[in-house]
């Protein structure tokens, strides 16, 4: 396991060496990562279709948590702006706010709402793409989200794209047709939530890099708005849907005579604790490894979790089902290998692919290779470079 010397020391646990700390974060990482999807598919299973619910509860306990957090460490002095302040400031990154406290704070919402809609809308086809793949073939449902990264990065930004890059989407597309030629181990639908998924999870990761400016590059406080925007959006969408109505006159988690009842609330609270978990252990894997090993890493659970659809579920498989995933993890592997082995990421921006990284709430899907800022054919641009910073998550 290669292990990132230049790592700064505060990202540790319990004082251990980096080795030690490294090795302990990958397994809690793969666990939380694993843990998050199967649990999410037995609520999806027995408690109902409660695909905007699950994140609702999520984010409602996660924004509670995160401002009483938030709070405490502006009480003591500390927060990701005051030690990134000195810094944005050299770098003249920072966008020059407003005076008026009512106005800065209208503006940081501004910024935020296109994140926060996305982020919603992400969970809700991921819950439903969940709900109607098998978690042997789950993973190639989901596949598309580098292609759409990609895509936008060359449409939006005119980034150019090496051709390891587009072998790799290549080999994705492939998996993906392939495994959908199959229906009876990949459900139509299932890639089309998967597809519509990855398309809005793409658009957030873009709108979470344009929004850092306008907050000092407090990761925090993004994490917090985005959170408290996508609650009321995903209330509005059990609104409109009638999902609530649904799972109140169907559901065994408002039946407190159903013995689910008591197992459907642990189910939600064990989801909230992994993906919390999840969150703070990407940030340090990505912190602690290499580009190459977190790519190994990703790929390596997203087998494990793949085989446990097998062994576990008795999922059935085919040779069309087998290849399928073989070729969606294989680009994905050979993206981050490749990306990593390509281009030597300076510290300024390790520092904001781990910012960004720390901005991508866990509930929206895994990150399988780290994010890289690809080459823009316009250097000079200031703009541009900030618009780079789009985090490839699949």
């Amino acid at each position: 396991m290669a292990v990132d010397n230049k790592t700064p020391n505060d990202i540790s646990f319990m004082g251990l060496p980096k080795f030690a700390t490294a090795s302990i974060a990958i397994i809690v990482y793969m666990s939380c990562s694993i843990g998050c999807v199967y649990l999410n598919k037995w609520i999806l299973t027995y408690v109902g279709q409660c695909n905007g619910f699950i994140p609702l509860v999520q984010q409602a306990i996660g924004a509670i948590v995160m401002r009483i957090c938030i709070s405490t460490m502006n009480f003591f002095g500390y927060s990701d702006s005051n030690k990134n302040n000195e810094k944005n400031k050299e770098n003249k990154e920072n966008i020059q706010e407003p005076s008026n406290y009512f106005v800065r704070m209208y503006n940081r919402y501004y910024y935020i709402f296109p994140a926060a809609f996305c982020f919603s809308a992400t969970i809700i086809l991921n819950n439903a793409c969940l709900s109607l793949a098998k978690l042997s073939t789950y993973s190639v449902a989901k596949s598309t989200t580098l292609i759409w990264s990609v895509l936008f990065q060359y449409i939006m930004l005119r980034i150019k794209l090496p051709l390891s890059t587009v072998l790799s989407c290549f080999m994705i597309i492939t998996g993906v047709t392939v495994g959908s030629l199959d229906p009876t181990t990949l459900a139509p639908l299932a890639v089309f939530a998967g597809c519509s998924s990855s398309i809005f999870q793409a658009l957030y990761n873009t709108c979470i890099a344009r929004a850092l400016p306008y907050t000092g590059n407090d990761t925090s406080e993004v994490l917090v708005r985005n959170q408290e925007l996508a609650s009321i959006i995903l209330i509005i969408y059990l609104l409109i849907s009638g999902e609530i109505v649904f799972l109140f006159q169907n559901s065994p988690c408002f039946d407190i005579y159903s013995a689910l009842f008591l197992k459907s609330w642990l189910m939600f609270i064990l989801t909230t604790i992994l993906a919390a978990g999840l969150n703070k252990f990407t940030f340090m894997v990505i912190g602690l490894t290499e580009p190459s090993t977190f790519s190994v890493i990703g790929f390596t659970k997203a087998a494990l979790q793949t085989t446990g659809g097998w062994l576990i579920y008795s999922d059935p498989y085919t040779t069309k089902s087998l290849l399928s995933v073989t070729l969606t993890l294989s680009g994905s592997l050979i993206y981050g290998l490749t990306r990593s082995s390509s281009k030597k990421n300076e510290k300024e921006d390790i520092e904001q692919i781990r910012r960004l990284t720390k901005c991508s709430v866990a509930s929206i899907g895994d990150i399988e290779s780290t994010p890289y800022l690809e080459e823009s054919m316009d250097k000079d641009s200031d703009k541009c470079e900030k618009q780079k910073l789009i985090v490839n998550k699949i």
